[in-house]
């Protein structure tokens, strides 16, 4: 992953771990930092994500699901960590895949004039290479075994699934 990206994740980790007083507001209260880091030529920002280094940014998984609080209404598009009101984790598997997808174009329907707030609809047009199920299930489990080692919570239970 890009330089960009890997430290954009790290940040988008740390917001998700926030108990903010209304969650809906996440978009929001990371809108300044996106204003900040415009200048670093990102690309067009979708969705708490940026263009650039998106097919990393799209590999976030939800830590501990089983023990996390479930929203009854998605607040983002459901490609966007916005999406879930739960800590989000991008593993250090990142580094060691390289992406297989390329970013095409996005659109968003802003709620107001802010373009690094809330949102009424967004998507992403990706192209990419469609994989072969024994490639995807190596990848899965060298997932689920770095998710052991990183000690997610329940990591052993998706474990199990592979054996």
């Amino acid at each position: 992953m890009g330089m960009f990206g890997e430290a954009w994740t790290e940040v988008l980790r740390e917001y998700s771990r926030l108990e903010m007083t209304k969650k809906t507001d996440i978009l929001l209260a990371l809108s300044g930092l996106a204003k900040f880091v415009k200048h670093l030529i990102p690309g067009r920002y979708i969705a708490g994500l940026w263009e650039r280094d998106i097919a990393f940014q799209l590999a976030w998984s939800i830590n501990s699901p089983k023990t996390s609080i479930h929203r009854n209404v998605l607040d983002g598009p459901s490609f966007s960590w916005v999406a879930t009101n739960r800590l989000v984790y991008w593993g250090s598997y990142r580094s060691r895949y390289a992406p297989r997808c390329t970013f095409v174009t996005s659109t968003n329907r802003l709620a107001t004039t802010n373009p690094y707030g809330d949102i009424l609809a967004s998507s992403i047009t990706l192209t990419g290479l469609i994989l072969g199920s024994s490639e995807l299930m190596l990848i899965l489990e060298e997932f689920v075994e770095e998710m052991v080692e990183d000690g997610w919570e329940h990591a052993e239970d998706a474990e199990e699934q592979f054996r």
